[in-house]
């Protein structure tokens, strides 16, 4: 049965991220355990049928997605993926489509939630697609309604940059922010030792590295989601009544000097 739109209550970040680490830590344990598995059957694997142990990593998720509407991990945290339309099933055709797009522009498609009033990412505006919390968790258990979120309203009194200006100035401070930032650390490393060894000291903390850089993206994506970058600023709105009493004291004016 359709949900009515009022009623829908959307996955959040969080819970969205957390549910792609489980099915990730899925899909590697599969790629590891079905290679093993063969091998004990056939004696051997034949040749060839090594590609098989990468089958999980291209194909489950949308099979998932399309047949049961949800992944392992999503049934872990209790969200579930369907048409935007008919909240029924993604058809296996869009689930392809959203699961590459999502492969390929990863955090760059999740920050686009931000920006959109249902919480989609990039990858769920391609496929049509809303994530929500599973309407048979909320049944079982009202108080699951608390972990999801309602739709996203932009702060009133201000006028704000289309969502598209809003996302490429993200793009574009980030960059700017990442660079700078990179630029600032190596220059205060190289301050107080060789050129060189600043580059290997930031090569050794490379983890470190992305995880500010992951920061840094959450951050400017907050920002420019709300319009408030350089670029992408919002309006401050005049009231409607402000506006009226300015052009009647116009009128007024104009009367005065031209009875």
């Amino acid at each position: 049965m359709q949900r009515r739109e009022t009623e829908t209550i959307y996955a959040t970040l969080g819970r969205r991220v957390k549910a792609s680490i489980l099915d990730s830590v899925i899909v590697l344990a599969l790629i590891v355990t079905i290679p093993v598995i063969m091998e004990q059957i056939n004696e051997g694997l034949p040749e060839g049928w090594g590609v098989l142990m990468f089958a999980p990593l291209f194909f489950l998720e949308p099979l998932l997605i399309s047949c049961w509407g949800q992944t392992v991990g999503q049934y872990v945290w209790g969200i579930k993926v369907v048409r935007e339309a008919d909240f029924r099933k993604c058809p296996l055709f869009l689930s392809f489509v959203r699961y590459y797009a999502k492969a390929l522009l990863g955090w760059w498609s999740m920050i686009y939630m931000f920006f959109t009033k249902k919480h989609q990412a990039i990858h769920d505006h391609l496929a049509h697609t809303l994530v929500i919390l599973s309407p048979y968790r909320l049944a079982k258990n009202p108080s699951f309604a608390e972990k999801g979120i309602t739709e996203q309203e932009l702060e009133k009194g201000f006028v704000y940059p289309s969502v598209l200006r809003r996302f490429v100035f993200f793009v574009i401070w980030w960059f700017i922010s990442f660079i700078v930032l990179n630029s600032v650390a190596e220059e205060l490393l190289s301050l107080s030792m060789e050129k060189e060894r600043a580059h290997q000291i930031l090569d050794s903390i490379d983890p470190l590295v992305t995880f500010f850089a992951l920061i840094l993206l959450l951050t400017v994506g907050f920002l420019a989601a709300k319009g408030l970058l350089p670029g992408a600023r919002r309006r401050s709105q005049l009231p409607a009544d402000s506006t009226t009493m300015g052009r009647d004291n116009q009128h007024g004016d104009d009367s005065q000097i031209n009875p």
